[in-house]
């Protein structure tokens, strides 16, 4: 791809869908984890729980002469998560735990984008080269709901180059050289040369 964007998208994605629990090393934590969409917005959302929705990609960019821009944005990670139970003091702590299990899920997110620096190899080569500096976690708060699904959302600040527009310098065929050492040509190029 050549959007760095794209690219940043395709390395958090692909870093999310590598956990898997560490009692169950063939089950991961989340059955869906797409780009943020909106889908949340409709009565059925058309995903699978728990979801991991990744959003936000606002930068603000610096100018740095010959077409190079410098930014600093913001990327979200929604963890989405349909509770088991109630978490109330009357229901059986095995079942407040499962209900909890949302915050487990925050911090499995955390854990793993939390001074990240995003790599998307592609045919050997990084894609993600100019990316300066790593994840950092700087917000983190639940999404009110008129419905049973749990949202919380945790806002990640990176820094990247982009030099994409930037002229590329090549080599510049070199014209062939007449070197005229008479009179004899110089009908050719002119009276500049009698």
């Amino acid at each position: 791809m050549n959007s760095q964007n794209a690219n940043i998208f395709l390395a958090i994605q692909q870093r999310i869908e590598s956990l898997v629990d560490s009692s169950n090393s063939n089950k991961r934590y989340f059955a869906t984890i797409d780009m943020d969409l909106q889908q949340l917005n409709f009565d059925q959302p058309p995903i699978k729980f728990p979801a991991s929705l990744i959003g936000g990609f606002n930068f603000d960019y610096k100018h740095g002469g010959q077409l190079a821009r410098f930014g600093s944005g913001q990327i979200t990670v929604k963890t989405c998560f349909t509770p088991y139970s109630s978490s109330s003091n009357l229901t059986p702590q095995q079942y407040r735990e499962k209900a909890l299990n949302y915050f487990n899920l925050d911090q499995i997110i955390y854990l793993s984008l939390h001074g990240w620096k995003p790599e998307y190899i592609v045919d050997g080569v990084d894609q993600l080269a100019n990316v300066t500096g790593h994840l950092m976690c700087v917000s983190e708060r639940r999404l009110p709901r008129n419905d049973d699904i749990i949202v919380t959302e945790q806002t990640f600040m990176l820094g990247k180059d982009d030099y994409s527009a930037k002229p590329v310098k090549g080599l510049v065929p070199r014209p062939e050289v007449k070197v005229i050492t008479d009179g004899e040509h110089a009908e050719e190029f002119g009276n500049e040369y009698n």
